[in-house]
């Protein structure tokens, strides 16, 4: 009889202790993650908001609700990328036209031409 009870009160121990074992190391993930968020936060004080927005506009997607949202994939699959370069296409397009318009020109471009910024363009 003592060996029984000693056997239920030890393997009760195991589990109580691999209990806190799991517990100590999903608070420290969480703790990992408020000092990273932290880290942000202190870097987007540190930037002007015309620039936050900027950087806002351009690295993240329209919602339906109108507002933005940022979005990161650290894996992407064959259509996704493909979607990418489609909007990176249409982006260079609407940048070139943007920049003919600026430049006087009513022709816009129909196709898509690479995007170069104003220091590199030779005319």
């Amino acid at each position: 009889m003592y060996m029984a009870l000693v056997t239920i009160l030890l393997i009760n121990m195991l589990i109580a202790m691999m209990g806190k074992t799991y517990q100590d190391i999903a608070e420290r993930r969480n703790e990992w993650m408020r000092q990273w968020a932290r880290i942000v936060l202190v870097m987007e004080r540190g930037v002007p908001p015309s620039e936050c927005l900027d950087q806002l506009l351009r690295y993240s997607q329209t919602m339906a609700n109108g507002g933005r949202a940022l979005v990161l994939r650290l894996q992407q699959n064959e259509q996704e990328m493909e979607e990418m370069r489609e909007l990176g296409e249409l982006k260079a397009k609407y940048l070139e036209n943007k920049r003919r318009q600026e430049a006087g020109s009513k022709v816009l471009s129909p196709r898509c031409t690479p995007f170069k910024p104003p220091s590199t363009i030779t005319l």
